[in-house]
């Protein structure tokens, strides 16, 4: 297979937390620069988890700005934007969380 004319294919490799929400907040910035309304920004919360399931997983909650400098270790990763949280699941949320007061600011 041949897509758009590339013959060089990239090996495979997965995303960190760390590119996604990297990603995320460029198109946040590009789409501001068009004077969209975004959906989330900076201080949205975000729940970053890791090897889930696994003896090493990691968890965290936090704005995506601070996820930005979060090192979750080696893959594989997820990212998780929720949307308006129930108060038992904040409260879980709170175990996980790097600064537990940005759940009482959502």
């Amino acid at each position: 297979l041949c897509f758009r004319g590339r013959k060089v294919y990239e090996p495979p490799r997965y995303m960190s937390v760390n590119e996604a929400v990297s990603q995320l907040l460029d198109v946040v910035r590009n789409r501001d620069l068009q004077g969209e309304p975004p959906a989330y920004t900076d201080d949205t919360i975000a729940v970053g988890v890791a090897r889930v399931g696994s003896a090493n997983q990691q968890i965290v909650c936090s704005s995506m700005k601070e996820l930005l400098s979060h090192d979750l270790g080696p893959p594989l990763h997820s990212l998780i934007i929720p949307g308006h949280l129930h108060f038992i699941e904040k409260d879980m949320l709170r175990i996980f969380a790097s600064n537990p007061a940005i759940l009482d600011e959502s």
